[in-house]
This record gives C-alpha cells, structure tokens and sequence, in this order.
C-alpha cells in the first residue's frame, strides 16, 4: 500500500490522515515497521565483506548492519548497478531503530548506473547501518562493506599503547590499502615478539622511526622483517628492545590478504 495517495478532481487534492506527516517522519514509520532492525547482520567486521542483491519498486530498501570494532575507516561502495541506487551510512545513536535526526553520517547519490561511493574515517567503534535505496527501475548491485583499523603510516598507527602480554588484532591489506601500523610504547626495555596469519600474502616487519621524521624510510627505519610466500606464518622472532615507540608494519605482498596479528610484550 502507498504512503500516499491523490484525487484531484480540478477542486480539491485529500490525502489520508497518516499522508500529512513530514519525510522523516513517514521515513521513520518505514523504519519501525522492521526494516532497519531486519537488517543483513554481516557482523564485526574485519576487512572486507561483498554482498549481491536488487531492489525494486517492491523492495526499494536493503538494510545491513556492521560493528566496528575499534575507531578507524568504513568504506561502502555499489558496483555492477544496472539501474539506478543509491548509497547511506547510518548511526542509530539512540538505538530506537528509526533515522533520527543526525543520523546519517554520509550519502551516496549519482545518476544512473554510476557507482556509489562513502569513505568516513575516523569512525566508530560500534554498530552502523548500510542503506541501498531504489531510485528508479529495478537495480542489481554489488555491494562492498570495508573496515580498515590500522592506517598506512607512523602518524596513523593503530595505538596499542603500553601493555603487558598478548594483544591480537585482525585487518585486511590489498591494492588499495597495502599497509597496516601498529604503534607500541615501551617504557623500559622489554621483550617484544609478533606472529601473523593470513588467507593471502602479507608480510611482518617490527620498526621504529629513526631519525623521528615521521616518514617510513625503507632500509632504515626496520629492525626485523618477517616475508615467507603466500599463506605461512610469519614470525618476527623476540626482541629485547629499549624503552621508546616502535611499530609493527603489516604490509601486501603478491596477493590480498585479512590478517590476525598477536603482539607480545613481555
């Protein structure tokens, strides 16, 4: 049944009582009827996950659900439209499943079969929604949901502080974001070690910013690196190494790959 509905007879135009809403209000309607809380759970995610579908005049909506684990970047993207769509990202900050004001944190909306595109960082951690709306004919699309935890430099590590035992952390390097840093502090000399697994080629290297410039200098700045072809396990090995800030660098090799690092410190 349609939201709305007309008669014009060149006097008068009625609609029905609920017609008189405003937009966000019917669109919150909309929600609280099960379409947000219904949303595709694709889970805490770490990497990269891809997901095929349509929608239509019958099912202008899909809905999917993803939690962040920690701050970082979220990128959704539809590809392979054959009509037109468009693209949200969504924070219901009050949990009551409706779009309330303030939460959409970014839209997507191209003519025709143009692919869509948001990248908000920083972002998160916590629960966000990813909208596909119709705009006209009966669109298939593709859709990819991306998390990237862990940036490409010294200034965009992923801080993991000062610690004590094993931290574990999971991400994903490819063509488009081939390096991940994780940045630890030591305060006095301690014993650091780190062990990587993949479902691609990704190496392990543990380093530190020599000359403090910021800048990730090849052949200068790494003390260890650990590159065994395709899927082994890379292991740097322990280290005793001396109160100041080092870095563990997940970098591409010859092929993508998600990852699960553990880092000790002991």
């Amino acid at each position: 049944m349609s939201l709305f509905s007309f008669r014009n007879n060149n006097r008068s135009t009625r609609t029905p009582a609920r017609a008189t809403a405003s937009m966000e209000g019917l669109e919150n309607r909309r929600l609280f009827n099960g379409t947000l809380p219904a949303a595709t759970d694709l889970g805490t995610l770490y990497g990269q996950v891809q997901k095929s579908d349509s929608v239509g005049a019958a099912d202008v909506y899909d809905y999917f659900k993803v939690n962040m684990a920690y701050t970082g970047k979220l990128t959704a993207r539809l590809t392979n439209l054959t009509g037109n769509a468009d693209l949200r990202i969504i924070k219901d900050v009050n949990n009551n499943g409706l779009i309330d004001a303030g939460d959409v944190k970014g839209t997507s909306a191209n003519a025709g079969t143009t692919n869509e595109q948001l990248i908000l960082a920083p972002i998160g951690p916590g629960k966000f929604f990813v909208e596909v709306k119709r705009v006209s004919g009966t669109p298939a699309y593709k859709l990819t949901v991306k998390t990237d935890y862990a940036g490409q430099t010294f200034a965009g590590a992923h801080n993991l502080g000062t610690f004590l035992g094993t931290k574990t952390r999971s991400d994903r390097v490819d063509s488009e974001d081939p390096v991940d840093f994780y940045k630890i502090v030591l305060t006095s000399t301690k014993t650091v070690s780190a062990t990587m697994t993949g479902t691609g080629d990704a190496n392990l290297e543990l380093s530190k910013d020599m000359d403090n410039d910021g800048v990730y200098d090849d052949g200068q700045d790494f003390i260890h690196r650990s590159n065994q072809p395709g899927t082994s396990t890379e292991n740097l090995g322990s280290f005793s190494l001396s109160a100041g800030t080092y870095f563990i660098r997940v970098f591409r090799g010859a092929a993508d790959s998600q990852f699960t690092v553990n880092i000790k410190v002991s």
